[in-house]
């Protein structure tokens, strides 16, 4: 009896130990993949501040150069039209209400993009490189936001730092677009601790470049990639969307409603209780662990069914 004990104590120790190891494997996996999602964060979000600063530069500029020659366009003319002077036609720009909204966004990406930075600080060292870039990114983007805050000099001056500083954003977000890598697929084990296949790994693709998903994923119209996919042995079409080159959402759908049981009975497997459930709409909205920081809805319609991830 006692040698049967030891055994099953044994196994059930085997186990786990084998279980808290895949746990340790699939956390690290997870925080390497959040990194990367944060890299790509700032590649998203200093582009979006970045071109609208140069849009304040680039009309700051327009008025400038027109009101000292006394000419106008269809874009300066408010701005031009009754100053005295160069001084005055610029501070109309920034007196103006589209002016400061664009402003006020630009502030607002560079909380973004300093944010994401401050989540990036504890990388570890296989990214180094990664995070180096996305530091010059932010850099680059503040200086050039700072430019777009605050003109000064004359305008020749300004023309050449507005040029120098643009280039010197682009070649900083050039660099870390090529650096960035691709996240690691994250293992999918049962109770037993087996892997087993995951019908949900396309979701590894949002929050990455464009460039990243797989060559089965074709570019349709408005920012979007078809492909398709299986959802709990289901097939359906797949869309991803994206934003400045990186997937923020993916939309299956398939016609298939008399298996629309079945597939949120596996979404309540993956993700728990939703958060709201009603006859047409199931959310997961809490963005917990288990939903891999993820909001989750589950839509019925007439003639079909659908989920989006972002």
């Amino acid at each position: 009896i006692l040698v049967m004990v030891a055994c099953i104590f044994s196994n059930y120790k085997k186990r786990q130990d084998m279980l808290a190891k895949q746990n340790a494997e699939v956390k690290k996996i997870k925080e390497y993949n959040k990194y990367i999602e944060d890299f790509n964060s700032v590649y998203s979000n200093s582009l979006t501040g970045a071109g609208k600063a140069e849009e304040v530069c680039v009309l700051t500029l327009n008025v400038w150069q027109d009101s000292i020659y006394d000419d106008s366009s269809e874009e300066t003319s408010k701005y031009v039209s009754g100053a005295s002077d160069f001084n005055e036609a610029i501070a109309n720009v920034y007196n103006d209400e589209d002016t400061k909204n664009k402003l006020q966004d630009i502030k607002d990406y560079e909380g973004y993009v300093s944010d994401d930075i401050n989540r990036l600080q504890s990388v570890p060292s296989e990214l180094s490189k990664a995070y180096d870039a996305a530091v010059e990114v932010n850099n680059t983007f503040k200086a050039l936001a700072s430019l777009a805050e605050n003109p000064q000099g004359s305008y020749t001056s300004y023309s050449a730092e507005k040029k120098e500083k643009v280039d010197n954003y682009m070649t900083a977000y050039n660099t870390l677009e090529a650096i960035i890598p691709t996240k690691k697929e994250v293992p999918l084990y049962d109770n037993n601790g087996k892997k087993i296949k995951d019908d949900l790994n396309f979701l590894i693709y949002i929050n990455q470049m464009t460039n990243k998903l797989p060559g089965s994923a074709k570019e349709s119209i408005l920012d979007t990639y078809q492909d398709e996919a299986k959802v709990n042995g289901i097939k359906g079409n797949l869309t991803y969307s994206s934003i400045n080159n990186v997937i923020w959402c993916a939309d299956w759908k398939t016609e298939e409603t008399d298996k629309k049981d079945d597939v949120l009975n596996y979404l309540k497997s993956r993700y728990g209780e939703p958060d709201s459930e009603k006859e047409k709409l199931v959310m997961w909205t809490n963005k917990n662990d288990k939903t891999d920081d993820r909001c989750v809805n589950f839509k019925v319609n007439d003639d079909s069914i659908e989920i989006s991830w972002f």
